[in-house]
């Protein structure tokens, strides 16, 4: 706890119509929260946080100053209401000046220079008592003014975003602030200037857009509500608020801090932005042993003991600051992501767990937005990755993961800082290949590539009725750690313990620091366009650099052409078939008919026959007299029809 904090309240005691002291003793100061008394809590004397169930009441901005700047440290910059109005003073002007008793704007906007931890800063802090839920054009001014500065001495912004809780009118120019605060933060963010934010309960809507919401880092102390309106009389207006978990879970906070330790925490930050460090000249730890096999190196890469990448990160980084959040839907528990030291170098380090399930599209924006901090920060970025802990085939397809790593693989290959990539387990899937991505590629003795992919005489395939429950499937494709190494798809391997990296932990991390360690000696004085020319080279060429390598690739190329003559001479078989087709004739298959021997039928049947033929020989004999009978019955019927009838009443002629 900040011992210094009780004098540096108790001296702003003396600024303020009521003590603070006073209010601390009255009797009836008790916790809504736990209903426990306040009057002889420290912590609530100090920093005015319930010492039971931290709930965290509300502070004014010199206040927060006295608890976030170290004592004697801050440098107020001039009000700008002056430069705002200048000779013909905008509508409003005249009545702030009249309102300057109630410290309107001295006391709604607290801006300047001061020192958090020992590291020097630019600092804004806002009341939420004399802000309405937009900035105005004067508080804004003072706001630019402040990122100028930061600008102009190259100095980390911190600002506390506090509004919405006083019921006043943001005048006619608040809807333009916003366009100007963006416009004045590009130029900090084109210049590697840091930007850190804070929130406090309430935070309007409008303040966190226009001004948070342009930083680097968000923060916020625990109970902070975000929403659109505050003190509004309608009760739907609580409706509008979010709380900081929800922001949390969504990706759009790093992380929620308890005032106490704010203090520290912003000190820790700033130091890791400001004082870059050197990286530290180790000699790499030999292999010596002899290469595992393939399913030797599966089995070891798959064990439960195994020590995963977020353990070496633990391990590795000090004064780690973790970052949550993709700044766009969620926080991915998969991957952990942060600032902190190796060594005494400053580094920003991702994490792809092992044991966290599929990679999805927000654990690719997460590294993505890590990266481009590294970036905008200058910092070299240390990758540590294997594939999540799933049967083979259980990966997503869905289009959503596969855009995310793409636009991560895009980003990896133009990123202007080294780049040292380590796989400390088994890679398979395309989250963990694509973070295999860098200047400097390195993989663990007992780690393992496994893509379905692999061709030539290097992979192995692991039939064996004893091994194939290891790799997931009877025919399961992989690529030691030595094979990756012949073939030139790493730079070189990281010693593991006896009989591997699961029997001693302390020993693997202190050896995997040490590695990582030398290959970012080797990068971090190369400059950015050298760096990104010789990367380009590299992974133009990546796996066709080595003798074996260039191998793969002929095999991979004899397969092919054999796969297309084995197509074509299929192709030719199955076109003269179909011309043999049109000159073959179908046999009818004969079956013969077999009668009944019956005498009494065939007795009949000769009858009949024998009838058939002597009516055929009588008709033969008699034409003429049969067929001038007919035509005298057909003149006949034809007089008949001609006859005219008799008249009615009359008589035959």
């Amino acid at each position: 706890m900040d011992t210094t904090g009780g004098a540096r309240m108790r001296h702003l005691e003396d600024e303020w119509p009521v003590s603070l002291g006073d209010a601390v003793a009255a009797p009836a100061l008790v916790c809504p929260g736990c209903g426990s008394d306040l009057g002889g809590d420290d912590v609530f004397r100090t920093h005015r946080v319930c010492g039971g169930c931290r709930r965290h009441f509300p502070l004014r901005a010199r206040e927060r100053l006295a608890l976030i700047a170290d004592a004697g440290s801050f440098r107020a910059l001039p009000l700008a209401v002056e430069s705002v109005a200048g000779e013909k003073p905008l509508p409003g002007v005249p009545a702030i000046r009249a309102d300057r008793a109630r410290t309107a704007l001295g006391a709604a906007v607290v801006a300047g220079r001061a020192r958090i931890g020992g590291s020097e800063s630019v600092l804004v802090i806002l009341d939420d008592e004399l802000l309405g839920p937009a900035l105005g054009a004067v508080v804004a001014e003072t706001i630019i003014r402040a990122f100028e500065l930061a600008l102009a001495r190259s100095l980390p912004l911190v600002t506390v975003c506090a509004g919405g809780a006083a019921r006043t009118r943001s005048g006619p120019l608040a809807l333009a602030q916003g366009a100007r605060l963006a416009a004045t933060a590009s130029r900090l963010h084109l210049a590697a200037v840091p930007m850190v934010a804070v929130l406090t309960h309430p935070t309007a809507a409008g303040v966190f857009g226009a001004l948070a919401a342009q930083c680097d880092i968000i923060l916020a102390e625990p109970g902070t509500q975000v929403g659109t309106e505050f003190g509004a009389p309608s009760p739907a207006s609580s409706d509008r608020s979010i709380g900081v978990a929800t922001l949390l879970a969504g990706g759009a906070l790093d992380g929620i801090v308890d005032r106490v330790k704010l203090r520290g925490y912003l000190g820790s930050l700033l130091d890791l932005v400001t004082r870059r460090g050197t990286p530290r000249r180790v000699e790499r730890t030999a292999v010596g042993r002899a290469s595992p096999s393939a399913w030797e190196a599966v089995a070891a890469a798959r064990h439960p003991e195994r020590p995963d990448a977020a353990f070496y990160l633990r391990s590795m980084v000090d004064d780690f600051t973790e970052l949550h959040g993709d700044r766009l839907d969620a926080d991915s528990p998969g991957l952990v992501g942060g600032l902190g030291r190796l060594d005494d170098l400053a580094v920003a380090v991702v994490a792809l767990r092992g044991n966290s399930g599929a990679a999805s599209a927000a654990t690719a924006r997460k590294a993505m937005r890590i990266a481009r901090l590294a970036g905008h920060l200058e910092l070299p970025l240390v990758l540590l990755t294997q594939s999540p802990g799933l049967a083979a085939g259980a990966e997503s397809t869905a289009p959503d993961p596969s855009l995310a790593v793409a636009q991560l693989l895009g980003l990896l290959v133009v990123l202007p800082v080294p780049i040292v990539a380590v796989a400390v387990g088994e890679v398979r899937e395309p989250m963990a290949s694509a973070l295999m991505t860098g200047d400097r590629v390195l993989i663990q003795d007992h780690a393992v590539y496994a893509a379905g992919a692999v061709n030539g005489g290097f992979g192995r395939r692991l039939e064996s009725a004893g091994h194939a429950g290891v790799v997931g499937g009877p025919s399961s494709p992989v690529l030691t750690a030595r094979e990756c190494r012949r073939l030139g798809l790493v730079d070189d391997v990281v010693a593991e313990p006896e009989p591997a990296a699961h029997a001693d932990p302390a020993w693997a991390a202190m050896t995997l620091r040490g590695d990582v360690s030398a290959a970012l000696g080797e990068l971090v004085g190369v400059g950015p366009r050298r760096l990104l020319e010789t990367r380009q080279r590299r992974l133009r060429h990546l796996g066709q650099s080595t003798p074996e390598g260039q191998a793969a690739a002929r095999s991979e190329l004899h397969e092919l052409h054999e796969w297309q003559r084995s197509l074509r001479r299929s192709f030719g078989e199955l076109r003269e078939r179909w011309e043999r087709r049109e000159h073959l004739t179908i046999a009818r298959p004969h079956v013969p008919r077999q009668r009944p021997d019956l005498p009494e039928l065939s007795d009949i049947a000769q009858r009949l026959a024998t009838l058939r033929a002597e009516a055929g020989r009588v008709s033969s004999r008699r034409p003429s007299r049969v067929i001038a009978a007919r035509r005298v019955r057909v003149m006949d019927s034809d007089d008949e029809r001609t006859r005219p009838s008799p008249e009615p009443g009359g008589h035959d002629g």
